[in-house]
Parts: structure tokens; C-alpha cells; sequence
């Protein structure tokens, strides 16, 4: 059923009289994006960081794991809105 709701829309969103409304999607991580895409999303309303932090509660990421989730959810959406909470 969702994916034929999927399938039966296109194009960004807007209203019904025409009024431009980006279609957002909220993130916990890169791992969300799929999903996102495929839902249509264009860009990402909140990426939730935190959960970056929240893996592992006895050490934080590492630089190298941060510059990965950010650059990958960053490069999905080149054109789109990407709100980060730090």
C-alpha cells in the first residue's frame, strides 16, 4: 500500500494550490537516508545527531565516524535543505 502511495506521487511538494512546501524527512543517522530518498524526501528537516553519541554511551565517535554521517547525508541531499542539530 505505501509503496503504491509512493509511486503514485511526484515532484516536490506543494499544495493543492500550488504553494511550494519542501518535503522534509527526520533522520537519526546516514543509515535513515534510504528510506528518505525513496520516500521522495528533499532534504532533511532534522538530522538527529545525538544517536551519533548514543551508540556507543562509554566514548564519543570519532572525528572520522562524524565527517562520514555528516558528508553522506550531506551528499544525498546536494540541492535540498539539511538542518543539523548539534
Amino acid at each position: 500500500e505505501r509503496k503504491a502511495a509512493l509511486a503514485a506521487s511526484s515532484g516536490p511538494g506543494a499544495t493543492s494550490d500550488g504553494h511550494k512546501v519542501p518535503l522534509l524527512a527526520n533522520i537519526g543517522g546516514p543509515g535513515d537516508v534510504p528510506a528518505a530518498v525513496e520516500a521522495g524526501a528533499e532534504g532533511v528537516g532534522l538530522f538527529r545527531t545525538e544517536f551519533l553519541f548514543l551508540d556507543d554511551s562509554r566514548n564519543a565517535p570519532s572525528e572520522a565516524k562524524q565527517i562520514h554521517a555528516y558528508r553522506s547525508v550531506l551528499e544525498a541531499f546536494p540541492e535540498g535543505r539539511v538542518v543539523v542539530r548539534v
